[in-house]
């Protein structure tokens, strides 16, 4: 009998999210080290540069701009008792459950700021949104009853011409804005199945 792992499904989704989040924000040789780890589990900074051909000065300083990120997770392991770092290895890795985490919460601050901007923008351009609705649908009513192409076109310049450049310019805004948030929610959604499933999953096993 055949079955389908949702569990896994979903986290392999939510790695390809994040995967994408990192070349975005980080650039390709970033996003090499993040599969890298994600692949290898726990590597030192050598076998990070050796593994991902990149020289060691540029290397280092992706790793520790993604761990500054909180997007790989670094670990101590002390060969000695006395923790010196001579005799400690420092093994990076990445935890999909805390860089999910990290992500969704970004997400909501991302999302936050969002709506609240779009807001500000409908609010500062209320009354010019408004009068060019009212000229549409005036110069649509004239259209539609066979009036004096003339008569229409009158009532379209009451709106000026910078008027309409800030019209546009404020649609074109709020439409990227509203592209943004639909990108955000897919992000967040598939984020949240993925802890859940995850919870779920723990659960079932204890």
């Amino acid at each position: 009998m055949y079955s389908i792992n949702l569990h896994r499904a979903v986290k392999n989704l939510c790695k390809a999210h994040i995967e994408s989040v990192v070349q975005e924000r980080f650039g390709s040789k970033c996003f090499r080290i993040f599969r890298l780890l994600l692949l290898k589990g726990h590597l030192e900074q050598k076998q990070i540069e050796e593994f991902a051909m990149i020289p060691a000065k540029e290397a280092k300083e992706m790793v520790y701009r993604m761990f500054e990120e909180h997007f790989i997770t670094l670990t101590e392991v002390p060969k000695t008792p006395d923790h010196a770092p001579s005799r400690t290895y420092y093994l990076f890795s990445v935890n999909i459950n805390q860089v999910s985490r990290m992500l969704l919460e970004k997400c909501f601050k991302a999302m936050t700021n969002l709506m609240n901007r779009r807001d500000h923008e409908s609010r500062e351009n209320r009354r010019l949104l408004e009068k060019q609705q009212r000229v549409e649908a005036i110069a649509a009513s004239l259209e539609q009853s066979g009036a004096d192409p003339a008569q229409k076109e009158e009532v379209e310049q009451m709106i000026t011409p910078p008027e309409r450049a800030q019209v546009a310019k404020v649609k074109h805004m709020t439409n990227k804005m509203e592209q943004s948030e639909i990108q955000l929610d897919e992000t967040m959604f598939i984020i949240q199945t993925y802890l859940q499933s995850t919870h779920v999953h723990d659960v079932k096993l204890k």
